[in-house]
């Protein structure tokens, strides 16, 4: 039913996929909430207090007592009301929601094992999918779109050495969770912004949302400036139909993806108080796929390899009198970023790929939590897949453009509203009418 249905009728051997951001764990990582897909926090309300600001309180004293012993549980619920107002497959509305449930534990206060910790979780996922129903685009509209079931999330085990400067993951994750992902970003409900297409449709069901493959990462970070990861991921998942419970899975036809990347941070928080800046370069490789990696007739029995790089920059922070940041909150401020990515067109599906936008946080005053964001994808499509698929008598794919404008609204700690209009440009890449779609948001922390 989802929009994977709609990609597997034009590619049977990917699918498209989302997430943006992962939790905290070292200080180069990024912590935001608007990523249904990425596990909160170790606790979202703080260990010592007693979880009066959740919806959900403190289960009758449940909670603060298992945060003591190093055990958190939490969750995030996610739904949205789409309406195609103009252009894509068909004017109408649909809604679809997402609930991820997540259970973490710290093993320093559970069993003594310092700098340890597991995470596990589920999604409830339900609804219409935007894409499939309504748009019939590529780039996946909605980031909490997928097939409707009960499945695992996430699940792994993490320990961090000497002094956080290194890092060992294993288990199941999401890619995007740890790489190519930008800050800013997480604001949008654009797939795209997350697992951008380089990902979602150029491999074989890779491991984005909602199903994670077996993995392995390793993280150093020799200075609060720089962070390396590397990683290992079993090369195909399966499509979302056929593999509903997100259990492993190996196969040594699929092969393996295996990804790197350099981040460098500008003035990081911890220790600079200037505008603070992160750039990556990553590259992507797939080791060897027994069957059509994509949507490219000459991507049968191949490997495939993709590079990229990500920028957030913090380009304007308002100050009080003698340079001070403004007390109560978020000082007001802009932040710009951009996503390039490449890959070879002879075998590639989607070739190139650019996004861009800003996020302005405190529009209105004494509002400083709420953020204001437009944000544009542009996806190119093979002239090599576009040929053969002409020649088979199949649409000319060219190229996919989402612009996404939207205000997110801090209604309470754990609770956002977020409208949001869209713009789709050639949905689906074949020359369909452009569309129009409007959006609504919620997402609730507890």
């Amino acid at each position: 039913m989802l929009g994977r249905a709609l990609l597997r009728r034009v590619a049977p051997a990917w699918a498209g996929a989302l997430a943006c951001l992962a939790p905290a764990t070292l200080p180069g990582q990024a912590e935001n909430f608007s990523n249904p897909a990425a596990a909160p926090p170790s606790s979202p309300y703080g260990p010592n207090e007693d979880f009066s600001g959740s919806p959900l309180g403190s289960l009758g004293g449940l909670r603060p007592w298992l945060v003591k012993r190093g055990i958190t549980l939490s969750g995030i619920y996610t739904g949205e009301v789409v309406g195609n107002v103009r252009g894509g497959l068909r004017r109408g509305v649909v809604a679809e929601g997402l609930l991820e449930l997540d259970v973490d534990a710290d093993l320093a206060k559970l069993a003594g094992w310092t700098g340890a910790s597991l995470h596990a979780g589920a999604f409830w996922i339900h609804g219409a999918s935007p894409s499939q129903k309504l748009v019939g685009d590529l780039g996946v509209l909605s980031s909490i779109d997928a097939y409707d079931t009960v499945r695992l999330a996430e699940w792994w085990f993490q320990q961090n050495l000497f002094g956080d400067k290194l890092s060992l993951k294993a288990g199941q994750f999401f890619i995007d969770n740890e790489f190519a992902y930008t800050n800013y970003g997480n604001l949008f409900a654009t797939s795209s912004f997350g697992a951008f297409s380089l990902f979602g449709l150029n491999y074989p069901f890779p491991s984005t949302y909602p199903i994670a493959a077996p993995a392995v990462r390793l993280l150093y970070q020799p200075t609060p400036e720089w962070l390396f990861r590397v990683a290992a991921f079993a090369g195909s998942t399966l499509a979302e139909d056929r593999n509903t419970t997100s259990f492993p899975r190996f196969s040594a036809r699929d092969g393996a993806l295996f990804l790197g990347e350099a981040t460098w941070r500008l003035h990081p928080p911890e220790k600079s108080s200037g505008l603070h800046g992160t750039y990556k370069l990553g590259v992507i490789f797939h080791s060897h796929y027994a069957g059509q990696l994509n949507a490219n007739p000459d991507s049968l029995d191949r490997s495939i390899w993709s590079v990229y790089v990500a920028a957030d920059q913090q380009v304007w922070r308002r100050l009080r009198e003698h340079g001070t940041k403004q007390a109560g909150g978020k000082a007001p401020s802009l932040g710009v970023f951009v996503r390039l990515g490449v890959a070879p067109r002879d075998v590639a599906f989607v070739h190139r790929y650019a996004e861009g936008g800003f996020n302005y946080n405190g529009l209105i005053a004494g509002r400083n939590e709420d953020v204001l964001g437009l944000g544009v994808t542009h996806s190119e499509f093979s002239p090599t897949a576009r040929r053969a698929s002409v020649l088979g008598g199949g649409p000319a794919w060219r190229r996919e453009t989402q612009v996404e404008l939207t205000y997110r609204v801090a209604l309470k700690d754990w609770w956002t509203l977020q409208p949001s209009l869209r713009y789709i440009v050639n949905p689906g890449g074949t020359g369909a009418r452009d569309a129009v779609v409007l959006a609504l948001r919620t997402t609730a922390v507890f």
